[in-house]
């Protein structure tokens, strides 16, 4: 759980494996199952938390690959929470601004990160139509993609991932 957040952090319908849940809910280092978690602690503002409180960025290491999920991150990261998240090989990023980082930000953070698949999360859509978010396209179209694929599946390997991290346009 990044920050408690009642549209984010809905712990009680999530459904035991095997009879046990671990909540992992703030910074510091996890291993549960052979899966090693590292909590980096972020803000949810521009602020340092001043305004929306802390956020906990997760990079999880599974499966030789690196995953990095930002929560909602509201700001360009620091050079120590850099060196804490290390390399990234999967970057799951809020686009669609709101109480999050919006398209612009969300570019630097993948320049800063230099992931090898970005995969965009927290935009206005079909399965969000009330929130005032901005739309997938107003991030696609800050990178300089034009043709979008959606997939309902994506199965990621090391041997799979690109060799290059994809730059914004």
């Amino acid at each position: 759980m990044s920050h408690a957040h009642p549209g984010h952090s809905h712990t009680a319908a999530v459904r035991p494996v095997r009879d046990q849940v671990f909540l992992i809910d703030g910074p510091g280092e996890y291993e549960v199952r052979g899966v090693f978690i590292q909590g980096v602690r972020t803000y949810h503002d521009k602020t340092q938390g001043t305004t929306r409180g802390y956020n906990t960025v997760y990079v999880i290491r599974m499966d030789d690959v690196n995953y990095c999920h930002l929560g909602d991150l509201g700001h360009d990261l620091t050079q120590s929470q850099l060196e804490e998240i290390g390399n990234v090989d999967v970057l799951f990023v809020p686009v669609g601004g709101g109480e999050t980082i919006g398209p612009a930000e969300a570019a630097g953070v993948i320049s800063q990160i230099e992931p090898r698949v970005v995969i965009p999360m927290h935009y206005a859509g079909p399965h969000l139509p009330d929130r005032e978010l901005l739309p997938l396209e107003a991030f696609t179209n800050e990178l300089g993609v034009r043709d979008i694929v959606f997939q309902e599946k994506v199965t990621l390997t090391p041997s799979s991932l690109p060799r290059k991290a994809p730059k914004p346009a």
